[in-house]
């Protein structure tokens, strides 16, 4: 029996402040946990992160999906 725990970005929230990005994120990640490579549970975890950090795990993924956009009327 062998455990495995992964954290996986779900959605990073930009913050805009007289138009520039304000350097904090607000992240929402999956935390997965696996036993013998079958998922038994994920939970949702929100944390902060530097602007930098979020960066370069948006350019290292393997897989992008571009969200929905909603219209605000």
């Amino acid at each position: 029996m062998a455990l495995s725990k992964k954290r996986e970005l779900r959605k990073a929230e930009f913050v805009f402040s007289d138009g520039e990005v304000h350097p904090i994120v607000h992240c929402l990640y999956h935390i997965i946990v696996e036993e013998d490579g079958e998922e038994i549970s994920r939970s949702n975890h929100r944390e902060n992160a530097r602007l930098g950090e979020i960066k370069e795990l948006i350019n290292s993924a393997k897989e992008f999906v571009q969200p929905e956009l909603e219209v605000l009327t």
